[in-house]
């Protein structure tokens, strides 16, 4: 790897160590049968540049992979690339593959496909997917295993995106699989190769017989989509289902249910978020949404959504040493009813307002209770919102379009610590020049100190300006799993890379 000028970007860390979930040793056995997984919100799409929509990415995980892989501890690790070198001024990029990669169609990994895929994402991507790498001018094969990535200025998040564990925008596609319907199946690299996909019902994939990398244990995965909780809990108790991430309503039924099942947890990185369409009165004023952001008490809605299971959050996880602390936002989390009606007469809502909360119908079981809590808080300081449960394309249609009042969103763990404070005009309306001045700045950051201090100053920033989104909580992931499934391990990134070591007795 370069040793050259952002080679910093390696040792970003997360200082929150990886809880690991109960699980008894890895079988060295090289077969294993088939584990059963429901799951409650079925992927949008299989294509890795199409979906924004973040439940979606675990499915990617399972058949695609990038060149680089960003643990969840910061570091930068060779996958598709066995190396990478760049120029002295940070925006020539030469990554030169591993040998012998073979993709669930057979061909050869090439540095033709390299270029095929970032042309694709270029040509059809959408922006969400276009947009982790937002300086790449152009990509081309410098020799057969040899790929040259030119950007027009430094970018101190273009490694770790290249390397985001959940594939988004960098997998690598199979050009030779160009005409066929990657909405449907996935021809990837990675360690399981898609048998069959009924949308928004089922899920199988095998385990890839010629995978470069450690074969997974189980041989076969398949995933039932189910949006009932109540539905799961039946499936694992009954043996139908292996493993599940159940929702908090039915963790403590599963607790005292049966001595054959096993639960861990972890406070994610994940995080719920009220996203706030400023395109348009009265969101476009700022004291209106301040107002909105003292209007909640996030630990009762943490009660009132996760049952009581997770943690107050900001727009830096807190497993960020270098993260604010909680009493550094002005606004964020300090609830405050009085201030809040104060703010909304000082914008001209001395009586409140009527909004909408769009949200997408039956994505969890959280996420419903939620739009409820929501409803109720911000009722106390005046605001009336009718509830809009929406499908999914619907869902991501408006959100893309700014068309809403509020709106729910759901961030992930991301490898570049960026993504959890870039805007995006197209969702929420134009970018106050504040935290336009320090998005350059962090994009023209020279050490990992100054990219790191921009980005804490920004998140600060859109506290005060209540921009783009209040972030709301962390919820505690849950993982069950019956007695005879082993070698569970998750981390607070909730990944779902672990099930290539899980096994089945």
């Amino acid at each position: 790897m370069s040793t050259k000028r952002f080679a910093y970007l390696a040792v970003v860390t997360v200082l929150v160590p990886a809880i690991w979930l109960a699980g008894a040793a890895q079988s060295q056995s090289s077969a294993g049968p088939t584990l059963v997984i429901a799951a409650t919100t079925p992927p949008d799409t299989l294509d890795p540049q199409k979906s924004a929509l973040n439940q979606t990415w675990p499915a990617w995980q399972l058949s695609y992979e990038c060149l680089l892989r960003a643990a969840a501890n910061g570091k930068l690790n060779p996958l598709l690339a066995a190396s990478y070198k760049a120029n002295a001024a940070a925006t020539v990029y030469d990554f030169t593959l591993r040998k012998g990669v073979r993709f669930h169609n057979g061909a050869l990994l090439t540095a033709a496909d390299v270029v095929y895929t970032f042309t694709r994402l270029s040509e059809s991507g959408i922006p969400y997917a276009k947009n982790r790498f937002p300086t790449l001018t152009s990509v081309r094969a410098v020799g057969a295993n040899v790929v040259q990535f030119t950007l027009s200025k430094p970018d101190p998040g273009f490694l770790l995106n290249m390397g985001d564990p959940f594939a988004v925008g960098c997998a690598i596609l199979s050009r030779r699989a160009a005409a066929t319907d990657l909405t449907t199946t996935m021809v990837g690299t990675g360690p399981f190769a898609v048998v069959s996909y009924a949308p928004t019902r089922q899920l199988v994939v095998k385990r890839f017989a010629r995978y470069w990398d450690t074969k997974p244990l189980i041989e076969t995965l398949k995933v039932n989509y189910t949006p009932e909780a109540s539905s799961q809990l039946v499936a694992l108790l009954s043996g139908k289902a292996d493993l599940i991430f159940p929702d908090p309503s039915i963790v403590r039924p599963l607790k005292g249910a049966s001595k054959s099942i096993r639960i861990g947890s972890v406070i994610a990185a994940t995080t719920l978020r009220v996203e706030m369409s400023a395109a348009k009165a009265p969101m476009n004023n700022v004291n209106v949404r301040r107002a909105i952001e003292l209007a909640f008490d996030k630990p009762a809605a943490i009660r009132g959504a996760y049952l009581g299971f997770g943690a107050p959050a900001n727009h830096i996880p807190s497993g960020y040493g270098w993260s604010p602390a909680r009493k550094d936002y002005r606004y964020s989390g300090q609830h405050d009813i009085a201030q809040a009606k104060q703010l909304l007469a000082q914008a001209g809502y001395p009586k409140g307002f009527s909004t909408s909360y769009m949200y997408i119908a039956a994505f969890s079981p959280a996420s419903d209770r939620f739009a409820q809590v929501l409803k109720s808080q911000l009722a106390e300081v005046g605001i009336d919102v009718s509830l809009q449960p929406v499908d999914t394309p619907t869902f991501l249609d408006r959100l893309g379009k700014a068309d809403y009042g509020l709106a729910f969103n759901q961030y992930p763990y991301f490898s570049d610590p960026l993504l959890y404070v870039n805007p995006r005009p197209s969702r929420n309306g134009p970018v106050p020049a504040e935290i336009q001045n320090l998005l350059a700045q962090a994009r023209g950051a020279t050490t990992n100190a100054q990219y790191l201090q921009s980005i804490r100053d920004l998140s600060l920033v859109e506290d005060q300006l209540g921009f783009p989104n209040l972030v709301i909580a962390s919820p505690t992931q849950f993982v069950a799993y019956r007695r005879n499934v082993t070698n569970v391990k998750i981390d607070f990134s909730v990944s779902w890379l672990f099930l290539t070591k899980v096994t089945k007795k």
